[in-house]
């Protein structure tokens, strides 16, 4: 149960990063230095983790044949 959570929690984290990132690209007008490339790096960061969240989400689902079958029957 707690990789199930810490999936969920991994995407949660990658959607908010993803749109603070945008938020910060529409927002932040003049900037240098870091604060230039911060508003990419959230997005960069945010991609990762939802991709990521949701590959160990499936792998866990193809592991377990009970999951699995749910899955396939909610799908249809």
């Amino acid at each position: 149960m707690k990789k199930k959570y810490f999936d969920y929690i991994i995407v949660t984290i990658g959607i908010i990063l993803f749109f603070v990132g945008i938020y910060f690209v529409r927002t932040i007008q003049s900037s240098e230095g870091v604060w230039k490339a911060l508003p990419y790096l959230l997005i960069g960061m945010g991609s990762g983790l939802f991709g990521t969240g949701m590959v160990i989400g499936r792998k866990n689902i193809e592991k377990n044949p009970e999951i699995r079958k749910n899955y396939r029957n909610y799908a249809k």
